[in-house]
């Protein structure tokens, strides 16, 4: 009775001890947590967990070869722990051993199919090694085991971007931000992309108020309009008359505070141009309504903060 007591003590201190170095180990006392795990270990139930907690705590520590020891014992001890695999892996490709982490995260899904961490680290492999098709694969897959990551949103918004999928890239990043509003690189993406559409869009409605043979592109800055102009020598052109039809174009937008057109007329491959004057938007017709301005982007709860997003990996 006296040994049974005595065994059930211990594990019970052991638990606490391996609690107690989980927390230190979030707080950033690595030493501590690893002083905690060793010291859990010969009577803690979960051996494996122990072995494969102190590996997280040694990776943090800058101690691989001591970490990949002790993932290695956490496998010996349970072959099918899937963490111990995917940190393996992970530490396994810092060393360069790709083919060894790959395969870690393999056996991982192998063990469970829905670990969206192993999806997750397989698709910036995938994506970082050019294989998209790949990389939309896994990273759906890792946001149908985890639909909040916001990390994997992200990220497929680049792949699916860089396949040629501009609203599916907006889509990502969009849902990005509203899992995550301390992304700073994808606010930073949306509002480029936003400005860029704004701009299209403004360029297009000039463009159809103009003669053929003449090209326009709007560039948008704060209370201004830049509007360039590019003709092929020997195509005609009235700089008089042309500031009241972009004017009767692009008032029908409301474009909010923006009050001042500059117009640059280019010839060919001309750097110079041969016209370059400002103009009121609304000079000779009624001002815009008070309340129906639009503004280039619209103010939204999902806008603060952004941090930023680095390529990486996750462990776990």
């Amino acid at each position: 009775m006296l040994t049974a007591f005595h065994t059930w003590f211990r594990r019970q201190q052991a638990k606490f001890v391996h609690r107690k170095g989980t927390a230190l180990t979030r707080k950033g006392s690595l030493k501590a947590a690893i002083a905690c795990f060793t010291q859990a270990l010969p009577h803690h139930p979960d051996p494996a967990d122990c072995y494969a907690q102190r590996g997280f705590a040694q990776w943090q520590s800058k101690h691989r070869e001591a970490a990949i020891a002790d993932y290695n014992q956490a496998i010996a001890l349970n072959p099918e722990h899937v963490i111990a695999y995917g940190n393996r892996g992970l530490l396994r490709y810092e060393l360069g051993d790709i083919a060894g982490a790959i395969t870690d995260w393999h056996t991982a899904l192998s063990y469970r199919p829905h670990y969206a961490t192993a999806h997750y680290n397989l698709g910036l492999h995938y994506a970082q090694q050019g294989n998209l098709s790949a990389a939309q694969t896994a990273l759906t897959a890792a946001l149908a085991a985890s639909p909040n990551l916001a990390e994997a949103y992200y990220h497929r918004g680049n792949v699916r971007e860089r396949l040629g999928d501009p609203n599916g890239a907006l889509d990502d990043w969009q849902l990005a931000i509203a899992n995550d509003l301390s992304m700073d690189a994808v606010k930073a993406k949306l509002l480029n992309v936003r400005q860029t559409h704004h701009q299209e869009r403004l360029s297009a409605t000039v463009q159809a108020a103009l003669p053929p043979g003449i090209t326009a592109q709007v560039k948008r800055t704060d209370q201004q309009l830049t509007i360039t102009l590019t003709r092929e020598l020997g195509i005609p052109i009235n700089y008089f008359t042309l500031p009241d039809l972009i004017r009767q174009s692009l008032v029908p937008l409301e474009l909010g505070n923006v009050q001042r057109f500059r117009l640059l007329g280019h010839v060919g491959n001309q750097t110079q141009p041969e016209w370059n004057q400002q103009y009121k938007l609304y000079g000779g017709l009624p001002c815009p309504p008070a309340t129906g301005a639009r503004p280039l982007l619209p103010r939204c709860s999902c806008f603060p903060r952004l941090g930023c997003w680095r390529w990486s990996m996750r462990p776990r």
